[in-house]
């Protein structure tokens, strides 16, 4: 049994849990994992898996599949084990045999392994398995890796990875990348001079400039020493620079013009306390000054948010619609949001930041999935997502 603690960021896992008649629960054994924390379990100690590791980050889920990258190494299983453990692992349950795995071992596919015949969910899945791995973790079926329980899966669709043999993979010698024994931060394996163009990269995209001498040594040294792509990413969304020129943007593309000093300053601050882009779309173009510029008419309310947000004309019944609950008195940032959270104008944002960030528009998967997470989730989150991914780390040692 698996518990979130969201609030607190901390994990529960339970070894053989059952439940009594009398409503009680007992389990065989039990673990806590402190998820702002990279501190392992003392060595020796075991887990709800054998390995002593935590089972939640080695699964696979429906959401990162659909989305199309599924970016960590995947937990798996062996029929036996040696009596040995590698970092991270802490603990082994096996016999003294030096040609089983040992707990913790990596595992990965090969390069070679030809994945374009398999359907498109388990491609992603295959990706994974060739850049990230599979990480022994406890006694069971052999090659038997997992999934968080989703009805979505396709049960037909994911046995076609039961052609995959125990020779497509290789051990891979990830000791290098240990930062100390007890911990489960690593260091990156990118050579310092990628990292280097990858930090110069997401300055160019995001802030159109080149870093400064200081910033760029601190955000490489960082990199290397093992901080995520992700971290570094949503430092420089949620920084004072690209929010104020995230707010500039959309102060121009309702009010065509230039933020006051005072105003960029409020906003700006907003958004990096975590007011999402879409909330302060819908105050701006919703606004009394955005019918203004307008026309004050509401027709040309309408057509002025149709053009701004979805870039074309409104259509005859959309423009009609809109005028006739406008004119009555309904709120204009009802119009402003119906259409900044449409999916029209969800698809243009993700097919925009595609193209901006990675090059290219969005598989039909990634579209889906993005466009649907964007009802709730903040477009700098898809931003800093996006420019903290594989595809983009390798698209700036191209620029």
């Amino acid at each position: 049994m698996l518990v979130v603690d969201r609030d607190a960021c901390v994990l529960y896992e339970l070894y053989d849990a059952r439940r009594s008649a009398d409503g009680s629960w007992h389990a065989g054994s039990g673990a806590v994992f402190d998820l702002r924390s990279n501190q392992l379990r003392p060595d020796g100690w075991t887990s709800a898996d054998a390995a002593g590791l935590p089972i939640l980050p080695g699964l696979v889920r429906y959401d990162e599949v659909a989305a199309g990258e599924v970016d960590h190494a995947i937990r798996v299983t062996a029929r036996t084990t040696q009596a040995a453990h590698l970092w991270p692992a802490r603990h082994h349950a096996g016999s003294a045999n030096a040609d089983l795995p040992p707990m913790g071992l990596r595992l990965r596919l090969k390069a070679s392994v030809d994945i374009s015949g398999f359907p498109a969910p388990m491609q992603v899945v295959l990706r994974a398995m060739q850049r990230h791995g599979l990480v022994v973790a406890d006694n069971g079926s052999s090659w038997y890796f997992s999934g968080v329980p989703d009805e979505r899966w396709n049960n037909d669709v994911l046995h076609t990875l039961d052609v995959l043999q125990g020779s497509d993979f290789e051990a891979v010698d990830t000791s290098s990348l240990m930062v100390a024994p007890d911990s489960g931060r690593v260091g990156s394996a990118v050579p310092v001079a990628d990292l280097g163009r990858y930090v110069d990269a997401v300055y160019r995209d995001f802030l159109g400039r080149a870093p400064d001498a200081a910033g760029r040594a601190h955000w490489v040294a960082q990199l290397q020493q093992g901080l995520p792509r992700s971290t570094f990413t949503a430092a420089i969304a949620r920084s004072p620079e690209w929010t104020g020129a995230v707010v500039t943007t959309l102060y121009t593309g309702a009010f065509d013009r230039p933020p006051d000093a005072a105003g960029l300053a409020y906003w700006r601050q907003r958004v990096q306390a975590g007011t999402r882009v879409a909330d302060v779309a819908t105050s701006f173009f919703g606004s009394p000054e955005s019918f203004t510029r307008a026309g004050t008419t509401p027709e040309g309310f309408v057509d002025r948010l149709y053009t701004r947000i979805l870039g074309r004309p409104a259509d005859a019944a959309g423009r009609a619609f809109w005028a006739d609950r406008i004119r009555p008195g309904t709120p204009l940032f009802v119009l402003a949001a119906d259409l900044y959270q449409s999916k029209e104008s969800r698809n243009r944002r993700v097919r925009d930041l595609y193209a901006e960030l990675l090059d290219r528009g969005p598989d039909a998967a990634g579209l889906t999935y993005w466009a649907g997470a964007l009802l709730d989730l903040d477009d700098l989150v898809l931003a800093a997502d996006l420019a903290a991914s594989d595809e983009y780390l390798r698209r700036a040692q191209r620029a």
